[in-house]
């Protein structure tokens, strides 16, 4: 397994970033996906290269519920240990529109976090792209919100991924343990 440099990472988002940004302009919603990034070292450099993507409808049927949400982690784990496919990736890339908002209070907080309540269905919630990296050290969030323009236009927000957030990213779609 490669060691990753911080600097790998936040190339690799950048790329994806880049991408949702583009497909935003365009008008369009930026489709879940996973992307599938092994990381190369050639002279001391690293860079991630592209090796495989899963079909965004998959991807897309499996952040219904919580249930589906689960056996989607489950795949991401096979597939970055090798039990899923032959080629293991070093990184894998989930990119998904998703909706967020600012908790009004620490209960509404841990009853979006238990699922109590839903943040597609609450006042005052903006569109965003979440992106998650995932490693086998765990996974790093990012959420670039998107500004509504007026009629059909939008803009993603770029913002720059805090390697910080690994120790920080919990959740149903996050590698990493709990906090205890």
């Amino acid at each position: 397994m490669t060691l990753i440099a911080g600097s790998s990472i936040q190339a690799i988002h950048k790329i994806a970033a880049l991408s949702a940004q583009e497909i935003v302009a365009e008008g369009m919603e930026v489709e879940p996906q996973l992307l599938m990034f092994k990381v190369e070292e050639v002279d001391g450099v690293q860079f991630g290269a592209l090796i495989g993507m899963v079909d965004p409808r998959f991807v897309h049927s499996m952040q219904r519920d919580a249930n589906t949400k689960d056996l989607l982690l489950q795949v991401v784990r096979g597939l970055l240990t090798g039990e899923v496919e032959k080629i293991v990736p070093d990184v894998i890339v989930h990119v998904s529109e998703s909706w967020m908002k600012e908790a009004a209070n620490e209960a509404e907080l841990k009853q979006i976090e238990s699922g109590l309540l839903n943040v597609k269905d609450l006042p005052g919630r903006t569109e965003a792209v979440t992106i998650l990296l995932h490693t086998l050290d765990g996974s790093y969030l990012s959420v670039l919100p998107i500004i509504n323009l007026g009629g059909d236009r939008r803009e993603l927000t770029m913002v720059p991924l805090d390697l910080a957030s690994i120790h920080n990213s919990f959740g149903r779609l996050s590698l990493n343990k709990e906090k205890t």
